[in-house]
């Protein structure tokens, strides 16, 4: 039976992070992992580009929607122990230059490997923590976890057979229950349960959302730049703009992942109908601008078929859906239509409203919204206020952020912060 000063459960980029901390201190660390290799899910980052951070990360983003003031006061104490400048040396320690890349809105400016490939990352964290002397026992699962006489006692399974590890400390980073397929099923949320700690309610975050529209088959595929608001029992509650994908059962892209976790928090806790997402499929044009446009070419253009007619500014399938949603005919000549059918068109484009059924779920989500309660954690080191010696890294915790680095941002600090705690 193994005994080491510090056990990772789980090798995912809160671990290898923890890990390189605590090998490089000198602790016999041991790092176990349910996959065959660690880093699984950092591979599949950034569309495999792996989003390392974000240029301005704040604590604020971490409270965007929901108005979860004590995770960012979590965040903040957090992040003032291993500030932006820390992960950055971090990342450089270890083999890996950054380079920021702006974003399509030009808002947002990201932080990715020079490489922009996630394998690289992923190959440099685990590198490290072997050049670190870390142990990595990969294929494992573990079972069961309790502490006794000062000790953690850790219940495994490798290729059918019972192991058991000793450890003076543990770091607890093994995800949360988002993507399963990734080996990240919300299976440890038990064992911390079993340590006295509390769980909040647990949400897919970074997910689709769903509709029950029952034209939705002929957006599936469409990609388009949008504007969307989150609205419940009729009261605007969050919004969001840019490049939206639609699927035959809902929506999705980066503004629909933003408000995912609230949306489903939303469903969750009030009733079917009450949440919908209002689209504004033309951003960038106001309804008198658009109305002005109608006027000139229905002069101009009153010829063309329907589906011709708005082709120069509107994506074809939502030109369809719109005209079915309407009843009007897409084949049918403008000429032939009353203008204030037109003038409906376009408030409908600039205003269409989504009943949300639900989310896309656990099984595609990016991350877990909720985890084991702050409450509970030391902000500063990650260790556990109820259970000496017991530390928590990553997606576990109850803190997830938006796309664009935040939520590796967070698991690349959490680990550090609990990787230097560890004695």
């Amino acid at each position: 039976m193994m005994t080491v000063d510090v056990a990772i459960i789980g090798g995912g980029a809160a671990g290898l992070a923890a890990s390189i901390e605590s090998g490089k201190r000198g602790l016999n660390t041991l790092v176990i992992e349910r996959n065959n290799e660690p880093g699984k899910k950092i591979l599949q980052t950034g569309n495999g580009r792996c989003n390392i951070s974000h240029v301005d990360i704040k604590s604020s983003d971490y409270s965007r929607y929901n108005n979860a003031r004590h995770r960012e006061k979590f965040v903040e104490k957090l992040f003032k122990n291993v500030n932006q400048k820390e992960i950055v040396d971090f990342f450089e320690n270890i083999g890996i230059y950054m380079i920021p890349e702006t974003g399509k809105t030009g808002q947002d400016v990201y932080l990715y490997p020079e490489s922009f490939t996630a394998l690289s990352v992923r190959n440099a964290l685990v590198n490290a923590s072997s050049e670190a002397g870390c142990i990595h026992a990969t294929g494992t699962f573990v079972k069961n976890l309790y502490k006794k006489n000062g000790l953690f006692y850790i219940e495994c399974e490798h290729n059918n057979e019972k192991q058991v590890y000793k450890s003076r400390n543990v770091i607890l980073s093994p995800g949360g229950k988002a993507a399963p397929k990734s080996g990240t099923d919300g299976n440890f949320y038990d064992i911390c349960k079993k340590f006295n700690h509390g769980i909040s309610k647990l949400y897919p975050s970074l997910v689709g959302l769903n509709t029950d529209d029952e034209h939705m088959e002929l957006l599936g595929g469409c990609r388009n730049y949008s504007e969307i608001s989150l609205l419940c029992k009729g009261k605007k509650v969050a919004e969001e703009i840019g490049e939206v994908q639609f699927t035959k059962n809902g929506l999705s892209g980066i503004p629909v992942f933003q408000l995912s976790a609230y949306g489903a928090e939303l469903l969750n806790n009030n009733r079917p109908g009450d949440v919908k997402i209002i689209t504004d499929f033309l951003p960038h044009h106001t309804k008198d601008e658009l109305y002005s446009i109608v006027e000139k070419w229905y002069k101009i253009f009153g010829s063309r078929k329907l589906k011709d007619f708005f082709g120069g500014i509107l994506h074809s399938k939502i030109v369809l859906f719109t005209a079915r949603k309407l009843s009007m005919a897409a084949d049918k000549s403008v000429s032939k239509v009353d203008k204030n059918r037109l003038f409906n068109f376009i408030d409908c484009v600039k205003s269409y409203e989504f009943n949300i059924t639900g989310s896309a779920g656990f099984e595609i989500a990016q991350v877990t919204s909720g985890g084991v309660e702050l409450s509970e954690i030391n902000p500063e080191t990650c260790e556990s206020k109820i259970v000496e010696n017991l530390y928590f890294a990553g997606e576990i915790m109850d803190v997830d952020g938006p796309c664009g680095g935040y939520n590796l941002h967070f698991a690349w600090s959490s680990g550090i912060a609990a990787g230097r705690s560890v004695h």
